[in-house]
């Protein structure tokens, strides 16, 4: 287990980041900018339309993650938590556009959380 994972609000030495529980995980600064940056870099891509090169840009991204939330994800992958969730506090989430009445208009896939999340997966 990922040392200080069961440990509230103490910083980790193997991540850097504040754990608060063992399924969540405070983003340091610094991570925050760099995953909001990658996922600017992905607006030209729709992920509606073009699925293929959006995952495409999603592992090219990932493998400019800080490794402190590389190691953090890898943790998570291979461990789990109690709660089966891993929650990444701290994410800039841009605009958030009403809720539809369905998803036909695919409007959750091009928000910046929409971009952020792949970014994260691919790099496990």
């Amino acid at each position: 287990m990922l040392d200080g994972t069961r440990t509230i609000g103490r910083e980790t030495a193997a991540t850097g980041a504040s754990v608060t529980s063992a399924s969540e995980y405070l983003l340091p600064t610094e991570t925050r900018r760099v995953l909001h940056n990658l996922a600017h870099c992905m607006n030209n891509v729709d992920p509606a339309t073009q699925p293929d090169a959006f995952v495409e840009q999603a592992h090219g991204a990932a493998r400019r993650l800080p490794d402190r939330l590389i190691k953090c994800l890898r943790h998570f992958a291979r461990f789990g938590s109690s709660t089966g969730t891993l929650l990444l506090r701290g994410l800039k989430t841009g605009p958030i556009p009403p809720t539809p009445p369905d998803n036909l208009a695919h409007l959750g896939e091009r928000t910046l959380f929409a971009k952020q999340r792949p970014i994260n997966g691919q790099s496990i």
